[in-house]
């Protein structure tokens, strides 16, 4: 594991112990990082699924390919009843490494 205190930009993750070792609890790290602007933050594991359209909501998944196949479903069939299509993966074990870019808007990038 990666030291704790480099994740999400410098801030110290919550720490559990389990069993004698320690675990990031990505929840508590997810609702530091976007708690504030987040309408609700689901789920377990280090890969954010961030849906940045009319609010932003923040499902959390234990592996990439998990995170993928939830993306790829918004992305299919929308996250609601004004998206438009701007969804991203997050890695918060690497917060500077976005796990999947965001898709460029037309509309406003040629």
């Amino acid at each position: 594991m990666e030291n704790p205190t480099t994740q999400a930009g410098g801030t110290v993750p919550a720490v559990v112990s389990s069993g004698g070792s320690a675990q990031v609890d990505y929840r508590k790290l997810a609702q530091r990082k976007w708690g504030r602007r987040a309408e609700w933050i689901t789920g377990k594991g280090p890969f954010a699924v961030l849906a940045h359209c009319r609010v932003l909501t923040v499902t959390l998944w234990t592996s990439l390919e998990k995170a993928q196949a939830a993306k790829k479903g918004i992305d299919d069939c929308a996250c609601g009843g004004m998206c438009h299509k701007d969804h991203e993966i997050i890695n918060l074990s690497s917060p500077n490494v976005k796990a999947q870019p965001r898709p460029r808007d037309e509309r406003t990038e040629p």
